[in-house]
């Protein structure tokens, strides 16, 4: 399954993290380098705006998924902090999540050694999220070859 039309947005500089803390619902300054959360955005007044994840890539940045194009949200969200800087990312990057009993052999074969022992959520440097073991959705993302 593809999930191209999935838009990824890399957050980094050192207001990265506050910034995200104002504009999602969980405290982004405990998710852990190396981790990967589920996030919701609302309005000041409470009415979500979108959902997705948000990865914890390096210090002071990170890189958050949706399902919707965050452009104008990201932007404004981020009105008042001095030093952050957003990167649509989605035509650099793709996402593939794989599902069924093969799909972590599969993750193996393409050179992911050590698959079948990681935990759940973590992420390694070609960023790879996977959820649960032996045919329960992986997901992949990494460079597209031009």
């Amino acid at each position: 399954m593809t999930f191209a039309r999935c838009r990824k947005y890399h957050v980094k500089g050192a207001d990265a993290g506050v910034m995200l803390n104002r504009m999602v619902t969980r405290d982004v300054s405990k998710l852990p380098l190396n981790r990967v959360a589920y996030v919701v955005w609302c309005t000041d007044e409470g009415r979500m705006v979108d959902d997705g994840t948000i990865f914890h890539l390096a210090e002071n940045e990170y890189m958050l998924t949706c399902g919707s194009s965050c452009n104008e949200w990201l932007r404004m969200s981020s009105l008042g902090f001095e030093n952050v800087e957003i990167v649509d990312s989605r035509t650099r990057l793709r996402h593939l999540s794989l599902q069924g009993p093969t799909s972590c052999a599969v993750l193996k074969k393409m050179g992911l050694v050590g698959i079948e022992t990681s935990k759940a959520v973590r992420h390694s440097t070609l960023p790879v999220r996977r959820r649960y073991r032996d045919g329960v959705p992986h997901r992949v993302y990494g460079r597209p070859r031009v």
